[in-house]
């Protein structure tokens, strides 16, 4: 009994010495720890029995279900003038600041200076310092998960020592993930902040009104969270809180907005590029010129240039002229001489030129033998198409006029043309730039009869019998315009005396300087064939200011004659003397078709008179049927025709007569190349009977 006793009196006093023990000085650290673990066992036997309204606040926009729940993202409709108020940027700022007075689990005071700039840093400095107090425990708590065979009660004890060590490493990680939860709301903040235009768009008002809400109510629990500075007071707090969650939620909530954002502008921008798309191609319906009338190969040529070197002095001369400003400048320069003078090789020279130097703004060629495509019915609305091209504004104001009256787009009528598709869009485009702009239109002579180009003479020289007619004084000051042709009576009744034009006439070119230039082309051609400088200079003075005798005579002494030498040709050529210098041409050409037809004799009987006729009769229906046709054909075309003719005697292939005609004719060589006469002074002779005698071809 007294053993019993003596027992429970020993066990007495240890407790009374423990409790003594505990309420002195030596022993306090375990007492504090004592009434800590007591406050952690009252909040979690009074949090069961507290309403929710107890709990951490968590987004209005996510279910309530815990972590496993989806934040609910419904958007609500706003005022296209919504903006991310003042009180949002407040309720962040307060957020930073109850942050920056947070205390980590030892040591001072986090400082945050400002969301995604400084805060990192700070951040990474306070878990160094603690790394002191969490990587022990982290040790521990994957040692004791190692650990299987122990004792019941030491693994009950070491049970609780995990729990604790769990519950102490997951505040210091939620402490982290505000601060990450803060550097995004930061980062939000600022990106829907940092233009203003975005809340001018009215499809992001919804969203960024969403975003604005969150963001107040995530800094609001985040400036919460810190209000509590002590580590293990915020440690007790949240244990059996649901702040992890709600740290999450509101992270997974900016998360989703974010991608709620970028898929509206993807989805904005999808419409947008529609919306252009359909605009340019309506732009392009409406600007589109296609359906106007435009003449086809009437432009430039650049084959037909002169020679490098050559007719320096005239191109000048023209070249001055059209850079020339003032107003007592004639807008118009009329270029005029007999035929194979080289008018249009001067006039596609200067036309290239311009182009290059990006002042042409049309190019615009008459062919004698391209009748049938009409073009003295096509040349204004042709030009004004070219201008189109060269300028936005002409094209629009050209645009405006063809689609407030469709008919201009093919009416004939070039009075129209020039009023219409040239002076009033001219006049409504952006204007005159000063840089000369340089319309050329060559072989005016060759646009058909003098009542197809009686209307563009009279616009051209200001002489039209309706007053309402614009002039061509009437364009900006920098339009030029070059005509040239030859001196026919009725152009030069029209041009002669007119104050507005200029007239430079291909005979007025000094014979020195013509001979010295058709000499540089001679040489040329003839380069490497045996022939001196005495030769050339000849046949330069023969020419007597031709250029287009010198490209025949030089075509004659290099192609090949049955029995004849190049030096044989040559004096062939320079022996032939015409009495008159005009029939010079005709001279040329009636001599190669001499060669030409004694050459495809010379392979049968000599001077047999039936063989020459039937060759010569073979010529004249070849040739009549090219200069006949509206438009000129390819050989297949043509031998295609040949075939429904009435007679056998025209049955056969044209090419037995077009073979030996390269210097005269084009096409000769390509079966898909058009056939026509090389210059129109050739057509000129073989229709004139005095000068072509038995070459001659009686047109309809």
């Amino acid at each position: 009994m007294k053993k019993g006793k003596s027992s429970r009196n020993s066990a007495q006093e240890t407790r009374t010495s423990n409790d003594t023990t505990a309420r002195g000085g030596s022993h306090r650290p375990r007492s504090r720890i004592r009434r800590f673990w007591g406050g952690v066992k009252d909040k979690l036997r009074t949090s069961r029995s507290k309403d929710s309204r107890s709990r951490s606040p968590v987004p209005p926009n996510v279910d309530d279900q815990r972590a496993s729940s989806t934040p609910d993202l419904e958007v609500q409709a706003a005022p296209s003038d919504v903006q991310v108020g003042d009180d949002t940027q407040l309720a962040i700022r307060d957020a930073q600041q109850a942050v920056t007075r947070m205390l980590p689990l030892s040591g001072p005071a986090i400082t945050v200076a400002s969301v995604g700039q400084d805060g990192p840093a700070d951040l990474d400095a306070a878990d160094g310092f603690q790394d002191t107090y969490l990587t022990p425990l982290r040790i521990f708590d994957t040692v004791i998960g190692e650990i299987a065979n122990v004792h019941p009660y030491a693994k009950m004890a070491l049970g609780v020592l995990s729990w604790t060590a769990k519950i102490i490493l997951a505040q210091t990680d939620r402490d982290k993930a505000v601060f990450e939860l803060l550097k995004k709301l930061g980062e939000v903040y600022s990106f829907v902040t940092q233009n203003e235009k975005l809340s001018q768009i009215e499809s992001m008002s919804a969203i960024l009104e969403n975003i604005s809400k969150q963001a107040r109510e995530c800094a609001r629990f985040i400036e919460n969270y810190a209000q509590t500075k002590n580590f293990w007071a915020r440690f007790g707090k949240n244990i059996v809180s649901e702040t992890t969650d709600t740290i999450q939620q509101y992270s997974d909530v900016f998360d989703r907005l974010m991608q709620n954002f970028r898929d509206q502008v993807a989805h904005d921008v999808a419409i947008h590029v529609h919306d252009i798309t359909i605009h340019i191609h309506r732009t392009e319906e409406i600007l589109d010129l296609k359906g106007m009338t435009y003449a086809k190969g009437a432009g430039l040529d650049t084959r037909k240039q002169c020679l490098q070197g050559t007719r320096t002095e005239i191109l000048s001369e023209i070249t001055e002229w059209v850079k020339s400003t003032g107003d007592n400048v004639q807008r118009v320069l009329w270029l005029s001489g007999p035929a194979g003078k080289g008018k249009s090789a001067i006039a596609h020279t200067i036309a290239k030129r311009f182009e290059d130097a990006g002042g042409l703004g049309s190019c615009y060629s008459f062919d004698r033998q391209r009748e049938a495509d009409r073009r003295h019915e096509k040349i204004f609305s042709t030009i004004a198409r070219d201008l189109a091209d060269r300028d936005p504004g002409m094209r629009r104001a050209l645009a405006d006029a063809v689609q407030a009256a469709s008919s201009l787009k093919t009416t004939a009528d070039i009075v129209q043309q020039w009023q219409k598709l040239l002076i009033e869009p001219l006049k409504k485009s952006s204007g005159s730039t000063g840089e000369p702009i340089l319309i050329m239109i060559d072989a005016l002579d060759e646009s058909g009869r003098v009542e197809t180009r009686r209307d563009l003479l009279r616009i051209l020289a200001g002489k039209h019998p309706n007053p309402a007619v614009p002039k061509i004084t009437d364009l900006p000051g920098n339009f030029r315009f070059i005509v040239t042709s030859r001196a026919l009576d009725d152009i030069n009744d029209e041009f002669q005396g007119v104050q507005n034009i200029r007239r430079i006439s291909m005979d007025d070119i000094p014979t020195a300087l013509a001979e010295r230039d058709i000499h540089a082309y001679i040489s040329k051609e003839l380069e490497g064939r045996g022939f001196e400088d005495r030769e050339f200079a000849a046949l330069a003075k023969k020419a007597d200011g031709l250029f287009e005798w010198a490209r025949l005579a030089c075509g004659f002494i290099k192609e090949r004659h049955l029995g004849l030498s190049p030096i044989d040709c040559y004096n062939e050529v320079v022996s032939h003397n015409p009495a008159k210098r005009d029939m010079l041409l005709y001279s040329m050409y009636k001599l190669i078709l001499t060669n030409i037809m004694s050459k495809d004799t010379s392979t049968h009987v000599q001077h047999l008179q039936e063989l020459h006729a039937t060759a010569l009769a073979r010529f004249r229906s070849v040739m009549g049927q090219i200069l006949g046709t509206a438009e000129p054909l390819p050989l297949a075309s043509l031998n295609a025709m040949r075939r429904h003719f009435p007679t056998q005697e025209d049955n056969f292939n044209v090419e037995l007569v077009v073979k030996s005609m390269g210097s005269l004719l084009s096409g000769t060589t390509n079966p898909d190349s058009p056939i026509r006469p090389l210059h129109a002074s050739f057509h000129d002779f073989l229709t004139d009977k005095p000068s072509s005698g038995e070459f001659f071809i009686d047109l309809p």
